[in-house]
């Protein structure tokens, strides 16, 4: 884990500033910064994003690493993305902590669809109009389908905070669809699979998604 954020640390002084140009699928950026060495005396890291997508308007963006560890919702019972607690802490403490007022800026309120699961029939629900959202399983086929992207290691403070041992091996990490019955939320395996879990299950893995213009003037 280290290397991850000696990685972090060259980057931040390699990659472009968003500014500078349009962005195109496979960019990586630093922008927001989240706890992800475990130090919090040294304060919060850049945050990595990949570029995944990229349309006239606006590019989206999902993080490199997770970055915490939470459940779908904090009971087990039937819940839809638009309801759940995983979607308020994105959009609350997330959202106010990773991003400063510029940042905030940059990122685009939008309508997140309410994907059906291709694998089973349960009800996604509503869509919503989120800054921070995770990703569904339509666009985990569609955007990541054919490069390594569903391979996703957590970061020290996400491997702490789950009560893991940082070991370098990727992770469970949540989707916004629905599972095989209301009361489970679809994810992906360490070996990039659809995977269930109850939507109460403390220890699947968190990566976020935002989209930002696609070419921001300074």
């Amino acid at each position: 884990m280290k290397r991850i954020f000696a990685a972090l640390l060259i980057l931040s002084l390699l990659l472009p500033a968003l500014g500078e140009g349009d962005l195109k699928p496979g960019d990586s950026v630093l922008f927001g910064r989240y706890e992800q060495d475990g130090i919090s005396e040294n304060g919060p890291e850049p945050i990595e994003w990949v570029v995944i997508s990229v349309s006239q308007d606006d590019a989206l963006l999902l993080s490199r690493y997770a970055l915490t560890v939470l459940p779908y919702n904090d009971v087990y019972k039937p819940v839809t993305w638009e309801s759940s607690l995983l979607r308020a802490c994105l959009n609350g403490e997330f959202y106010e902590t990773a991003f400063d007022e510029d940042e905030k800026e940059r990122v685009l309120l939008c309508e997140v669809n309410a994907d059906r699961n291709r694998q089973y029939a349960t009800d996604p629900g509503n869509p919503t109009r989120d800054a921070v959202f995770l990703l569904s399983y339509a666009e985990v086929l569609k955007y990541l389908s054919r490069n390594d992207l569903k391979f996703c290691r957590p970061t020290r403070y996400a491997c702490l905070t789950a009560g893991r041992a940082e070991n370098g091996e990727c992770c469970i990490w949540w989707l916004r669809s629905p599972g095989m019955n209301p009361s489970c939320a679809a994810a992906i395996s360490a070996n990039g699979m659809l995977q269930n879990g109850k939507v109460d299950y403390p220890a699947y893995f968190v990566r976020p998604a935002i989209r930002i213009p696609a070419c921001w003037d300074e």
